[in-house]
C-alpha cells in the first residue's frame, strides 16, 4: 500500500543554488525600495507610485486605495 503523500525528491546544481539566492537578494531589496521605514514595513505614500491603466483595474483587488 502506498502512503497518500509522495515525497518530492530536490535535484539542484550548485550554480541554481547561487541564483536563487542572487534572485531572493534582488527581490528582496526591490521589495524594500518601496518602503520608507523597512525594519517596520511602512510603505511609501500611494502618491509615489505611477498609476498606470493597464487595463486590468476590473479585477484589481486594490481599487479602493487608487479611486478607480
Amino acid at each position: 500500500m502506498k502512503d497518500e503523500f509522495d515525497e518530492a525528491e530536490l535535484e539542484l546544481q550548485e550554480g541554481e543554488v547561487k541564483q536563487f539566492y542572487v534572485t531572493l537578494a534582488n527581490d528582496t531589496t526591490e521589495m524594500q525600495s518601496y518602503c520608507t521605514d523597512v525594519d517596520k514595513n511602512t510603505p511609501k505614500g500611494k502618491d509615489e507610485f505611477e498609476m498606470i491603466d493597464s487595463g486590468l483595474c476590473a479585477y484589481c483587488e486594490f481599487k479602493e486605495l487608487c479611486g478607480k
